[in-house]
């Protein structure tokens, strides 16, 4: 726990047929390019929704909603980040992806919090799954 800054996304409310629809709509791109922009800014611990992101999450689109450590969410989708409350927001705050987004009317709302609790990683017990992948390497200087 620590202080940080909540952001919170939504679609846009009202759908404008001068904009593409999948404009107006939040994608699992923009979430990664947030969490990374979060992460550049000295992020020391991202939850989205209540679920803890570690460098092993995955923020995929599965239809209109996201789905993060294998859980699916739906919008509207809460940032929490604990890290300086300052320069958190203001990398958010001048973030391209924003603006961009704002620019097609969805909803993005920050604020700084004094203090922000992000749970723990949902996915501690299946971590086998998550590495099963690598490979051990025996070392000859072992």
């Amino acid at each position: 726990k620590g202080p940080g800054i909540i952001i919170v996304l939504d679609d846009a409310l009202v759908r404008k047929p001068e904009y593409e629809a999948k404009w107006q709509i939040i994608h699992d791109e923009d979430i990664r390019v947030i969490l990374n922009d979060l992460k550049k800014a000295g992020a020391q611990a991202i939850s989205i929704n209540g679920e803890r992101v570690v460098p092993m999450s995955e923020q995929l689109c599965a239809g209109p909603t996201i789905k993060i450590n294998d859980n699916r969410y739906p919008v509207p989708y809460r940032i929490e980040a604990i890290g300086d409350p300052e320069l958190l927001y203001e990398s958010i705050s001048l973030s391209r992806r924003v603006a961009e987004m704002t620019e097609f009317d969805i909803q993005v709302e920050i604020k700084k919090s004094k203090e922000i609790i992000i749970p723990k990683f949902s996915g501690s017990d299946k971590l086998e799954g998550y590495i099963s992948g690598l490979e051990v390497i025996e070392n000859e200087n072992s």
